[in-house]
Protein backbone atom coordinates (compact mmCIF):
# COMPACT_ATOMS: atom_id res chain seq x y z
CA UNK A 1 0.00 0.00 0.00
CA UNK A 2 1.43 3.73 -0.58
CA UNK A 3 2.35 5.61 2.04
CA UNK A 4 0.42 9.05 2.16
CA UNK A 5 2.02 10.53 5.23
CA UNK A 6 2.00 14.45 4.86
CA UNK A 7 0.42 14.36 1.79
CA UNK A 8 -2.10 17.51 1.63
CA UNK A 9 -3.15 20.05 -0.66
CA UNK A 10 -1.11 23.14 -1.25
CA UNK A 11 -2.45 26.23 -0.08
CA UNK A 12 -1.92 29.38 -2.27
CA UNK A 13 1.28 30.76 -0.25
CA UNK A 14 2.62 27.13 -0.59
CA UNK A 15 2.48 27.28 -4.40
CA UNK A 16 4.50 29.81 -4.40
CA UNK A 17 7.01 29.13 -2.39
CA UNK A 18 9.45 26.44 -3.49
CA UNK A 19 10.77 25.96 0.25
CA UNK A 20 7.17 24.93 1.09
CA UNK A 21 5.92 22.49 -0.91
CA UNK A 22 9.37 20.76 -3.00
CA UNK A 23 10.49 18.72 0.15
CA UNK A 24 9.56 15.56 2.17
CA UNK A 25 11.11 14.67 5.06
CA UNK A 26 14.28 17.01 4.21
CA UNK A 27 14.40 15.33 1.03
CA UNK A 28 14.03 17.14 -2.70
CA UNK A 29 10.21 15.45 -3.36
CA UNK A 30 8.26 17.51 -6.10
CA UNK A 31 7.16 16.74 -9.65
CA UNK A 32 5.29 19.67 -12.08
CA UNK A 33 2.76 18.00 -14.57
CA UNK A 34 1.00 20.32 -16.83
CA UNK A 35 -1.50 18.39 -20.23
CA UNK A 36 -4.56 17.79 -20.39
CA UNK A 37 -7.15 15.24 -18.53
CA UNK A 38 -7.80 12.54 -20.78
CA UNK A 39 -9.53 10.73 -18.32
CA UNK A 40 -10.75 10.89 -14.52
CA UNK A 41 -11.45 7.69 -13.01
CA UNK A 42 -12.01 7.17 -9.38
CA UNK A 43 -9.90 9.48 -7.58
CA UNK A 44 -7.21 9.49 -10.33
CA UNK A 45 -6.79 11.89 -13.06
CA UNK A 46 -5.15 10.60 -16.39
CA UNK A 47 -3.22 12.85 -17.79
CA UNK A 48 -2.49 13.10 -21.57
CA UNK A 49 0.99 14.47 -22.64
CA UNK A 50 1.22 12.97 -26.62
CA UNK A 51 -1.20 12.12 -29.08
CA UNK A 52 -0.57 8.43 -28.45
CA UNK A 53 -3.44 7.42 -25.05
CA UNK A 54 -1.72 3.89 -24.41
CA UNK A 55 0.55 6.31 -22.44
CA UNK A 56 -1.59 8.97 -20.60
CA UNK A 57 -0.31 9.47 -16.85
CA UNK A 58 -1.83 8.00 -14.21
CA UNK A 59 -2.03 11.19 -10.75
CA UNK A 60 -3.71 10.20 -7.78
CA UNK A 61 -5.91 12.54 -5.95
CA UNK A 62 -4.59 11.30 -1.89
CA UNK A 63 -6.96 10.62 0.50
CA UNK A 64 -8.77 13.93 2.29
CA UNK A 65 -8.21 16.00 -0.81
CA UNK A 66 -11.32 16.72 -2.94
CA UNK A 67 -11.28 16.08 -6.85
CA UNK A 68 -10.99 19.10 -8.54
CA UNK A 69 -14.83 20.06 -9.61
CA UNK A 70 -13.97 22.48 -12.18
CA UNK A 71 -11.48 20.83 -14.29
CA UNK A 72 -13.11 18.53 -16.84
CA UNK A 73 -12.29 15.67 -20.17
CA UNK A 74 -9.81 17.15 -22.50
CA UNK A 75 -9.31 20.38 -20.57
CA UNK A 76 -5.26 21.35 -19.92
CA UNK A 77 -4.56 21.04 -15.95
CA UNK A 78 -1.20 21.89 -14.13
CA UNK A 79 -0.71 19.59 -10.42
CA UNK A 80 2.23 20.11 -8.18
CA UNK A 81 2.91 16.57 -7.19
CA UNK A 82 4.98 14.58 -4.70
CA UNK A 83 6.42 10.80 -5.31
CA UNK A 84 5.46 8.00 -3.03
CA UNK A 85 6.78 4.30 -3.25
CA UNK A 86 3.99 1.29 -3.85
CA UNK A 87 4.56 -2.26 -5.04
CA UNK A 88 4.42 -3.19 -8.32
CA UNK A 89 2.19 -6.51 -9.44
CA UNK A 90 5.33 -8.36 -9.28
CA UNK A 91 6.07 -7.37 -6.09
CA UNK A 92 9.30 -5.08 -6.76
CA UNK A 93 9.86 -1.46 -5.69
CA UNK A 94 6.93 0.74 -7.81
CA UNK A 95 5.96 4.45 -7.24
CA UNK A 96 2.21 6.53 -7.14
CA UNK A 97 2.18 10.00 -8.10
CA UNK A 98 -0.01 11.91 -5.75
CA UNK A 99 -1.42 15.66 -6.66
CA UNK A 100 -1.36 18.23 -4.44
CA UNK A 101 -2.62 21.24 -6.08
CA UNK A 102 -4.58 21.85 -9.33
CA UNK A 103 -4.39 25.14 -11.62
CA UNK A 104 -4.31 26.33 -15.33
CA UNK A 105 -1.21 25.97 -17.32
CA UNK A 106 0.49 28.84 -18.33
CA UNK A 107 1.94 29.94 -21.73
CA UNK A 108 5.60 28.57 -21.19
CA UNK A 109 4.18 25.15 -20.29
CA UNK A 110 0.95 24.57 -22.91
CA UNK A 111 1.07 27.42 -25.43
CA UNK A 112 -2.34 29.32 -26.64
CA UNK A 113 -1.79 28.81 -30.20
CA UNK A 114 -4.56 26.45 -31.60
CA UNK A 115 -6.43 26.17 -28.45
CA UNK A 116 -9.62 27.02 -30.20
CA UNK A 117 -8.64 24.15 -32.43
CA UNK A 118 -8.72 21.83 -29.93
CA UNK A 119 -11.67 22.46 -28.29
CA UNK A 120 -14.13 19.86 -28.62
CA UNK A 121 -17.99 20.70 -29.78
CA UNK A 122 -21.10 19.88 -27.32
CA UNK A 123 -22.43 17.63 -29.71
CA UNK A 124 -19.48 15.31 -30.57
CA UNK A 125 -19.73 11.74 -29.33
CA UNK A 126 -17.39 11.05 -25.75
CA UNK A 127 -15.37 8.59 -28.50
CA UNK A 128 -14.28 11.52 -30.64
CA UNK A 129 -10.40 11.15 -31.33
CA UNK A 130 -8.87 13.99 -29.29
CA UNK A 131 -5.36 14.87 -30.73
CA UNK A 132 -4.12 17.72 -28.83
CA UNK A 133 -0.69 17.57 -29.74
CA UNK A 134 -0.84 19.03 -33.52
CA UNK A 135 1.83 19.14 -35.88
CA UNK A 136 4.73 21.52 -35.02
CA UNK A 137 3.68 21.20 -31.65
CA UNK A 138 5.97 20.30 -28.93
CA UNK A 139 5.85 20.47 -25.48
CA UNK A 140 8.08 22.23 -23.02
CA UNK A 141 10.54 21.09 -20.35
CA UNK A 142 8.27 22.80 -17.92
CA UNK A 143 5.30 20.16 -18.78
CA UNK A 144 6.90 17.10 -16.91
CA UNK A 145 9.96 17.75 -14.40
CA UNK A 146 10.61 15.49 -11.35
CA UNK A 147 13.31 16.36 -9.10
CA UNK A 148 13.68 13.83 -6.03
CA UNK A 149 16.90 13.49 -3.76
CA UNK A 150 17.60 10.56 -1.17
CA UNK A 151 19.54 7.70 0.05
CA UNK A 152 20.41 5.07 -2.39
CA UNK A 153 19.77 1.62 -0.91
CA UNK A 154 19.51 -0.24 -3.99
CA UNK A 155 21.29 -0.52 -7.54
CA UNK A 156 20.02 -2.52 -9.87
CA UNK A 157 22.25 -3.06 -12.96
CA UNK A 158 20.17 -3.91 -15.89
CA UNK A 159 22.97 -5.20 -18.92
CA UNK A 160 22.68 -4.65 -22.39
CA UNK A 161 20.26 -7.81 -23.96
CA UNK A 162 21.62 -9.07 -27.57
CA UNK A 163 19.91 -11.49 -29.84
CA UNK A 164 21.91 -14.16 -32.04
CA UNK A 165 22.49 -11.80 -35.17
CA UNK A 166 24.45 -9.27 -32.73
CA UNK A 167 21.16 -6.93 -32.65
CA UNK A 168 20.24 -4.60 -29.57
CA UNK A 169 16.83 -5.77 -28.20
CA UNK A 170 17.20 -4.22 -24.50
CA UNK A 171 19.38 -1.21 -23.80
CA UNK A 172 21.25 -0.92 -20.88
CA UNK A 173 19.52 0.71 -17.77
CA UNK A 174 20.63 0.72 -14.00
CA UNK A 175 17.00 1.31 -11.42
CA UNK A 176 17.92 3.48 -8.04
CA UNK A 177 16.35 2.85 -4.80
CA UNK A 178 16.03 5.88 -3.23
CA UNK A 179 14.54 6.06 0.61
CA UNK A 180 13.35 9.22 1.93
CA UNK A 181 12.27 8.83 5.54
CA UNK A 182 12.53 6.01 8.66
CA UNK A 183 9.91 3.78 6.58
CA UNK A 184 11.83 0.88 5.24
CA UNK A 185 9.22 0.06 2.84
CA UNK A 186 8.83 3.47 1.50
CA UNK A 187 11.70 2.87 -1.67
CA UNK A 188 11.11 4.79 -4.67
CA UNK A 189 12.72 3.63 -7.82
CA UNK A 190 14.03 6.17 -10.19
CA UNK A 191 15.51 4.59 -13.96
CA UNK A 192 18.37 5.98 -16.10
CA UNK A 193 19.10 3.89 -19.44
CA UNK A 194 21.34 4.58 -22.29
CA UNK A 195 25.16 3.67 -22.89
CA UNK A 196 26.49 4.70 -19.33
CA UNK A 197 24.14 2.74 -17.12
CA UNK A 198 27.24 0.14 -16.27
CA UNK A 199 29.44 3.61 -16.01
CA UNK A 200 27.27 5.61 -13.72
CA UNK A 201 26.03 2.11 -11.57
CA UNK A 202 29.98 1.45 -10.78
CA UNK A 203 30.14 4.87 -9.44
CA UNK A 204 26.81 5.01 -7.35
CA UNK A 205 26.84 2.72 -4.11
CA UNK A 206 24.17 1.81 -1.36
CA UNK A 207 24.43 4.85 1.39
CA UNK A 208 25.37 7.30 -1.60
CA UNK A 209 23.27 10.59 -1.45
CA UNK A 210 22.48 12.12 -4.80
CA UNK A 211 19.73 14.09 -6.44
CA UNK A 212 17.70 13.16 -9.73
CA UNK A 213 16.13 15.12 -12.22
CA UNK A 214 13.88 13.41 -14.76
CA UNK A 215 10.33 12.82 -16.41
CA UNK A 216 7.16 10.79 -15.55
CA UNK A 217 6.72 8.20 -17.75
CA UNK A 218 4.98 5.23 -18.13
CA UNK A 219 5.94 1.46 -19.81
CA UNK A 220 3.51 -0.72 -21.53
CA UNK A 221 3.77 -4.21 -20.21
CA UNK A 222 2.33 -7.39 -22.11
CA UNK A 223 -0.17 -9.48 -19.30
CA UNK A 224 0.32 -12.36 -21.57
CA UNK A 225 -3.87 -12.17 -21.66
CA UNK A 226 -5.72 -11.53 -25.02
CA UNK A 227 -8.86 -8.81 -24.80
CA UNK A 228 -12.07 -9.15 -26.74
CA UNK A 229 -10.45 -7.91 -29.66
CA UNK A 230 -8.19 -10.51 -30.14
CA UNK A 231 -5.21 -7.93 -29.59
CA UNK A 232 -2.74 -8.34 -26.17
CA UNK A 233 -3.96 -7.07 -22.88
CA UNK A 234 -1.16 -4.38 -21.92
CA UNK A 235 -1.12 -2.60 -18.56
CA UNK A 236 1.11 0.72 -17.70
CA UNK A 237 3.48 0.86 -15.15
CA UNK A 238 5.13 4.51 -13.75
CA UNK A 239 8.69 5.00 -13.81
CA UNK A 240 11.00 8.04 -13.44
CA UNK A 241 13.34 8.57 -16.72
CA UNK A 242 16.28 10.71 -15.07
CA UNK A 243 19.54 12.26 -16.11
CA UNK A 244 22.84 10.85 -14.40
CA UNK A 245 22.61 11.46 -10.47
CA UNK A 246 24.31 14.25 -9.27
CA UNK A 247 25.81 15.49 -5.97
CA UNK A 248 23.21 16.79 -3.33
CA UNK A 249 23.69 20.29 -1.45
CA UNK A 250 22.00 21.54 1.19
CA UNK A 251 19.35 23.01 -0.57
CA UNK A 252 18.57 19.76 -2.41
CA UNK A 253 18.57 17.70 1.37
CA UNK A 254 18.13 19.92 4.23
CA UNK A 255 20.48 18.00 6.88
CA UNK A 256 23.14 18.37 4.50
CA UNK A 257 23.23 21.89 6.24
CA UNK A 258 26.04 23.00 8.39
CA UNK A 259 23.43 23.88 11.59
CA UNK A 260 21.52 20.22 11.04
CA UNK A 261 22.15 16.50 12.26
CA UNK A 262 20.88 13.54 9.67
CA UNK A 263 18.58 11.83 11.67
CA UNK A 264 19.22 8.52 12.97
CA UNK A 265 18.28 5.83 10.24
CA UNK A 266 20.05 7.42 7.98
CA UNK A 267 23.34 7.18 10.26
CA UNK A 268 22.62 3.67 10.63
CA UNK A 269 22.02 2.26 7.72
CA UNK A 270 24.67 4.10 5.84
CA UNK A 271 26.86 2.27 8.34
CA UNK A 272 25.23 -0.67 7.62
CA UNK A 273 26.07 -0.40 4.07
CA UNK A 274 29.83 0.48 4.33
CA UNK A 275 30.38 -2.29 6.83
CA UNK A 276 28.71 -4.57 4.17
CA UNK A 277 30.74 -3.47 1.17
CA UNK A 278 34.14 -3.63 2.88
CA UNK A 279 33.15 -7.54 2.90
CA UNK A 280 31.77 -8.00 -0.36
CA UNK A 281 33.53 -7.19 -3.22
CA UNK A 282 32.14 -5.54 -6.44
CA UNK A 283 32.10 -7.82 -9.02
CA UNK A 284 31.80 -6.67 -12.92
CA UNK A 285 28.19 -6.10 -15.01
CA UNK A 286 27.58 -8.76 -17.81
CA UNK A 287 26.39 -8.34 -21.03
CA UNK A 288 23.35 -11.04 -21.09
CA UNK A 289 22.08 -12.74 -24.00
CA UNK A 290 18.30 -12.24 -24.97
CA UNK A 291 17.30 -15.28 -23.63
CA UNK A 292 17.61 -16.40 -20.42
CA UNK A 293 17.37 -14.85 -16.46
CA UNK A 294 19.66 -11.71 -15.79
CA UNK A 295 22.57 -12.12 -13.37
CA UNK A 296 22.49 -10.32 -10.15
CA UNK A 297 25.38 -8.32 -8.95
CA UNK A 298 27.05 -9.83 -6.24
CA UNK A 299 27.16 -6.76 -4.50
CA UNK A 300 23.73 -6.00 -4.94
CA UNK A 301 22.25 -9.02 -3.11
CA UNK A 302 20.76 -7.46 -0.21
CA UNK A 303 18.58 -5.40 -1.97
CA UNK A 304 16.72 -8.05 -4.42
CA UNK A 305 13.66 -9.33 -3.11
CA UNK A 306 13.91 -12.90 -2.78
CA UNK A 307 16.93 -12.13 -0.30
CA UNK A 308 14.92 -11.83 2.70
CA UNK A 309 13.61 -15.49 2.01
CA UNK A 310 16.78 -17.32 2.11
CA UNK A 311 18.54 -19.41 4.58
CA UNK A 312 22.17 -18.30 5.72
CA UNK A 313 23.44 -21.17 4.14
CA UNK A 314 21.87 -19.62 0.57
CA UNK A 315 23.18 -16.73 0.90
CA UNK A 316 26.78 -17.45 2.02
CA UNK A 317 26.17 -19.94 -1.39
CA UNK A 318 25.03 -16.72 -3.35
CA UNK A 319 27.51 -14.61 -2.31
CA UNK A 320 30.51 -16.81 -2.97
CA UNK A 321 29.26 -18.59 -6.93
CA UNK A 322 27.34 -16.66 -9.56
CA UNK A 323 26.04 -20.42 -10.41
CA UNK A 324 24.30 -20.33 -6.74
CA UNK A 325 23.28 -16.71 -7.47
CA UNK A 326 21.32 -17.81 -10.68
CA UNK A 327 19.60 -20.44 -9.20
CA UNK A 328 18.70 -19.20 -5.97
CA UNK A 329 17.43 -15.70 -7.26
CA UNK A 330 16.94 -15.95 -11.06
Amino acid sequence: MASTNHVTLLSLNSRREPIKHQFYRGFKNVAYLAGYVYEIRANTIYLQMTNNVNLVLPVTVPPGVKMPSNFKKRQAIKMVCQVRSIPNADGSPGLVMYARSFERPNVLELPLRSAFDKAVPKQAHDDVEFKPYGAGYRQTDACNQVHLAGMVVGVNQRSVMINEDGKYVQSAAVDFLLRQDADEANIVPVRYYGKLAEKIASQVRRGDLILTHGKYRVKPIETGATGDDGKAEVVTQPYIHIDAPQQPSEFDILYMAEDQEFPRWMIELHAKFRLSQRKVPAQPAVVAPAEGAQPVAANDLESHPKWASLTEEEKEAARSSEIARRRLLG
